[in-house]
């Protein structure tokens, strides 16, 4: 009750079953297995992440030049 910020054990029992209702929900998204890449769509999608980790590194340059000047 204390973790959990309730203050009486009517207020945990009514809460505990939406909590366990969300947790096994959770769990049962990322436990979905995520479709397989063909290889050269598994090479576009680095391709794709490499190029936007570029992107955001240069804008957070550039956003810092600005700062300084």
């Amino acid at each position: 009750m204390a973790i959990a910020g309730h203050v009486s054990r009517a207020m945990l029992k009514h809460y505990s079953p939406i909590r366990r209702a969300a947790k096994r929900a959770a769990l049962d998204a990322i436990s979905t297995p995520l479709p397989q890449l063909a290889s050269g769509e598994a090479t576009k999608v680095r391709g794709d992440v490499h190029q936007n980790v570029h992107q955001i590194q240069n804008s957070e340059k550039d956003d810092t030049r600005k700062l300084l000047n």
